[in-house]
């Protein structure tokens, strides 16, 4: 007797399962296609996304730019004769490429550069490109930075 009141209880609940299991389906699927949906695209919005300009030209590893006072040109004796110590008061750094060692404002560097620039005079602002030398033997006396170029 329990057995004939089982079966028709275990289909019914069977029938009741397909059927809530279909309409959820259905509700579903008209939430998506509805117009009120968010997430529909809107194509008439401006895009919210920042534009960033495109970086500029670097600084290639080691390098500083850097704006400096001429404190004095001039030749020295631990140098070869081509060449003369030009000696740079930093005013301001105005870039450092990647894995460049910070150069404090107000520090005084002397920097090893040929005998033809002449056109420096003492006292005057310019605009340097730094190379920082590394120096794997360990030589006392050697810069630690050598001038790539004048910019002024």
């Amino acid at each position: 007797m329990l057995v004939t009141y089982m079966v028709p209880f275990i289909s019914l609940i069977f029938i009741f399962c397909l059927n809530g299991c279909k309409s959820s389906e259905d509700n579903d699927g008209d939430k998506r296609n509805s117009p009120d949906s968010t997430s529909q695209v809107q194509p008439n919005q401006p895009d919210t996304m920042p534009l960033i300009p495109p970086a500029g030209a670097g600084l290639a590893p080691g390098q500083a730019a850097v704006e400096a006072v001429v404190v004095t040109l001039s030749s020295a004796s631990d140098l070869p004769d081509s060449t003369q110590t030009l000696r740079l008061r930093i005013r301001n750094i105005l870039q450092y490429g990647p894995s460049t060692p910070p150069i404090p404002p107000g520090d005084t560097l002397d920097i090893p550069v040929n005998k033809d620039q002449k056109n420096i005079e003492e006292g005057t602002v310019i605009q340097v490109r730094l190379q920082h030398t590394i120096s794997l033997k360990g030589k006392d006396g050697v810069p630690a930075w050598s001038l790539i170029s004048i910019e002024k």
